[in-house]
């Protein structure tokens, strides 16, 4: 009895790495098919025909793609940033010659009202 439990424990302990294994495999991408011929690499890598023979690009050229893209958006991104300063910069401008309006504005009524009280004390 023992010897048949310790059996199927043991092939229960095998068959557990096998069904993790098939879960994992279907995330994988099948790969793009050229010509009827199917070549497991990325989606986006382009197919280069070499003597006729269908191949992947080269991984320099392909590594050099995608570093041009994602500078593209850097450059963007900074454009971005930049122009967004610029409007900070404008609207900051903005709001201290409104303050300075303002302050010219109540110091001039500031010193309308102490000579008004200056007068009514006279009075």
């Amino acid at each position: 009895m023992k010897k048949e439990i310790a059996f199927w424990v043991v092939l229960a302990l095998m068959l557990v790495p096998i069904a993790w294994a098939d879960e994992n495999s279907t995330n994988r991408s099948p790969g793009v098919k050229v010509n009827g011929v199917l070549i497991d690499m990325a989606n986006d890598r382009k197919v280069d025909t070499v003597g006729g023979i269908a191949q992947p690009e080269d991984l320099s050229r392909y590594v050099q793609r995608k570093v041009n893209g994602v500078s593209d958006q850097v450059v963007a991104l900074q454009n971005k940033v930049n122009r967004l300063e610029e409007q900070m910069n404008n609207i900051l401008v903005l709001l201290n010659n409104n303050r300075a309006s303002r302050n010219n504005g109540s110091s001039q009524g500031s010193s309308q009202n102490q000579e008004d009280a200056q007068r009514n004390q006279l009075v």
